[in-house]
Parts: structure tokens; sequence; C-alpha cells
């Protein structure tokens, strides 16, 4: 069955917020730095695989975009990142 546009729409909607929170995941603690974030990062081994290629791929592309920000902003709140990294 294909699938229509509002199926798309909501599909990717879903997918963006399985994406976001593998980021924020992360990052609960709203005092937490992005050097605190970084560190976590590390001792976890990073954003679980979900099987599904395109999500995986999605969930890489926004912790390499955290990565980046964090290490250039060690300072920063690591919620603020995470938002700014996401489009927020």
């Amino acid at each position: 069955m294909p699938m229509t546009t509002t199926r798309r729409t909501a599909a990717a909607a879903f997918a963006l917020t399985l994406v976001s929170l593998s980021a924020s995941a992360q990052a609960t603690d709203p005092e937490m730095t992005c050097a605190d974030y970084l560190k976590t990062v590390v001792a976890s081994g990073g954003t679980p695989k979900t099987g599904d290629a395109a999500m995986d791929k999605m969930a890489a592309e926004v912790d390499a975009k955290m990565k980046t920000y964090c290490t250039a902003n060690p300072k920063e709140k690591a919620m603020d990142a995470a938002m700014k990294v996401m489009g927020g």
C-alpha cells in the first residue's frame, strides 16, 4: 500500500522525535554542561542502534553535531546545545 502524504509526514515527525530523544536522552540534567555531556557520551558508548538504517543515520548525524558543538562550547548547557543542533 503506497504511503500518503499525511502518513509520510507523520512518519517523518515520529522519526525526528526519536532522533531528538537520542541526543537529549544523555542530556537530561538541565545543569549538565557540554563538557559533562561529552564525558557521558564516552562513558556510555554513544547512541544505541535501532536497526533502522535511516534512523541510525539521523541519530549519528545529531550525535556528530552535538559532539562538534559541545567541543567548541564546553561551558554551555547541554540542553541548550541539543536545542541548537536540532534547530530549536
